[in-house]
């Protein structure tokens, strides 16, 4: 049964859909229900399987300080409660505007007479090859963090590549779970857009002291390939000429090299202008896009 023959006893109303989930969609329904809470059939499709829950507080989730149930602003008892029609789970991926119908992953159609897109945007990956490869995650949803917590329980190292607002959260989180964390950042200077050198430097200084190593002014990311069968995947990231390695591995007998024992070396080929390969290169068993 489609969502149009499902829903014909409520046809009197006119039908809105609202195609994304998240904070600022569902902000504007309480605000229409405040209103004027008959006058729509009102439908909501998420491809998540979750209410809509504060995204902001991911950072909290992935260090151990909160749960997901308590960063949810609206459960499923919510949209019963005001008539929505929830479709969780659903990937919206066509409208008909001929129709007035939205085709979802799955097959439904669902009519509508207007229509809210409230879909957000999605991670910068690196526009390389590879950047799909297995253990390179992004930083966005829910199950990013159960997945990071996930590797958290089998791994030790990771890098996290960009250090801006988002990418240091995410370091911070996982430094609390007990990964040997190296950020990696394009700039001088981490946090570059909100702070000056000086208040760069300071923090630089406190992640330090954590924890948190870092390599700064690694510019324009080249290259994530595959060296290893993919039932084995190792990835290796490139900047610029300056070649640091990232090997995504989780195979038996692999050799977890320490991020400290290459760094040095690192800056030592960079100021002298001299490449080089992924045999001098740093393993991290996974990485995470921040930048």
């Amino acid at each position: 049964m489609t969502a149009r023959n499902a829903r014909s006893n409520t046809r009197h109303k006119p039908r809105l859909v609202l195609i994304g989930n998240g904070m600022a969609g569902i902000r504007t329904l309480e605000e229409l229900l405040a209103i004027a809470p008959d006058r729509y059939d009102i439908s909501v499709i998420g491809e998540e399987n979750h209410g809509n829950y504060n995204r902001i507080m991911l950072s909290p989730v992935l260090a151990g300080e909160k749960n997901v149930e308590q960063i949810i602003l609206n459960n499923d008892d919510w949209y019963a409660r005001n008539g929505l029609h929830f479709h969780k789970g659903e990937k919206a991926v066509h409208i008909d505007r001929i129709h007035r119908e939205i085709h979802t992953a799955s097959g439904l159609a669902i009519p509508y007479d207007k229509l809210i897109l409230a879909t957000g945007s999605l991670p910068t990956r690196l526009p390389v090859p590879g950047n799909e490869l297995n253990n390179i995650l992004t930083f966005r949803e829910i199950r990013d963090v159960n997945r990071m917590l996930h590797l958290c329980r089998q791994l030790r190292h990771v890098a996290v590549i960009g250090g801006g607002l988002l990418g240091l959260e995410a370091a911070s989180g996982l430094r609390q779970q007990g990964m040997q964390v190296t950020v990696v950042h394009s700039s001088d200077t981490l946090l570059n857009k909100q702070l000056d050198e000086t208040a760069g430097r300071l923090l630089e200084k406190t992640l330090r002291d954590k924890g948190i190593d870092y390599f700064e002014n690694s510019r324009r990311a080249t290259q994530i390939q595959q060296q290893y069968a993919i039932d084995n995947p190792h990835a290796f990231v490139g900047y610029g000429q300056y070649f640091w390695g990232l090997t995504a591995s989780d195979g038996p007998g692999r050799t977890v090299r320490q991020v400290s024992r290459v760094k040095r070396r690192f800056y030592d080929y960079v100021a002298r202008g001299v490449p080089y390969g992924p045999d001098d290169g740093t393993v991290a068993p996974w990485a995470v896009l921040a930048s």
